[in-house]
């Protein structure tokens, strides 16, 4: 299953019952208006942890603010392309982010992160796409 809502001008927050959805591959919601920039807008991921199938998810360009919540690691192990990039987010990426082993894309540039590298990012090898564009401490960074 592939949803697609690209472009539209939605505002608000995501649902929570895209969980439901067990056999999403494709969803995106770039380019809109979601999100108010503050903790919490990220609260549905937690539930997409029961998209077990799900291979893109696309989020780049809206609204969503405060950090990146460490439910991020429990996205399906099928995940190859998480953009993220353009939004409103701050402080680390969480080391989590090394479950998704067959990441092959990872979009972060745009937003306001900083701190500490997570060196798990070395360790997915499918990866051939990292974007960032902010503070980090590379000085642990072994890829």
């Amino acid at each position: 299953m592939i949803l697609d809502f690209s472009d539209n001008g939605l505002t608000g927050t995501i649902p929570e019952n895209f969980g439901s959805l067990k056999s999403l591959v494709r969803l995106n919601f770039e380019i809109n208006k979601l999100g108010s920039g503050k903790i919490g807008d990220l609260k549905f991921l937690s539930f997409l942890a029961n998209c077990t199938s799900l291979e893109v998810l696309g989020l780049a360009q809206n609204r969503f603010g405060g950090e990146l919540p460490s439910s991020i690691a429990n996205l399906s192990t099928h995940l190859r392309i998480l953009t993220m990039e353009d939004n409103l987010f701050h402080g680390n990426i969480p080391v989590g982010i090394g479950n998704l082993v067959n990441l092959s894309l990872l979009g972060f540039e745009g937003n306001n992160l900083s701190g500490s590298f997570p060196e798990v990012i070395g360790k997915l090898n499918k990866l051939e796409g990292l974007e960032l564009n902010a503070k980090f401490n590379l000085s642990l960074l072994y890829i």
